[in-house]
């Protein structure tokens, strides 16, 4: 049975980060050497929990819907999305911002990611309620 456990730990530390962000982008009078090094940190997390959506997405489906292709992140997506579990344009969005910062934290690159940081947040939300209802659903006799 597949577990969220991962899935779960990445968007916590995902949260986590993205609070200290914001406080570090707040504190006028902080070091900018702590405000980079939040803003990195932020990054790498929003990679990770994009990451981690889609391998946990992937499997889920695997398990309840025996959905066993191989297949990338993009067409993953947009299979959640027409079975209603995420809406597959924002999450293309996020992983090509994720992609786009890979190797690169070039300002520009780290602006449009930043840029998607609260919405990643809610749609990843979102999503770990989406696979939960499609897993209880995947259960006999969880229906009754």
């Amino acid at each position: 049975m597949i577990s969220f456990e991962q899935y779960e730990r990445a968007l916590e530390r995902y949260r986590e980060m993205l609070l200290h962000w914001k406080e570090s982008e707040e504190d006028a009078q902080g070091a900018t050497i702590v405000r980079e090094a939040a803003r990195e940190a932020l990054i790498q997390r929003f990679e990770y929990l994009t990451e981690s959506a889609w391998k946990t997405c992937k499997r889920l489906l695997v398990e309840t819907e025996g959905y066993d292709k191989e297949v990338g992140p993009k067409s993953l997506f947009r299979l959640a999305g027409s079975l209603g579990m995420l809406d597959a344009e924002t999450w293309i969005t996020f992983w090509d911002a994720r992609l786009g910062t890979s190797h690169d934290y070039s300002e520009e690159k780290s602006a449009v990611l930043l840029s998607h940081a609260d919405d990643l947040e809610k749609q990843a939300n979102l999503l770990l309620d989406a696979m939960r209802l499609r897993k209880e659903a995947s259960i006999p006799g969880s229906r009754e």
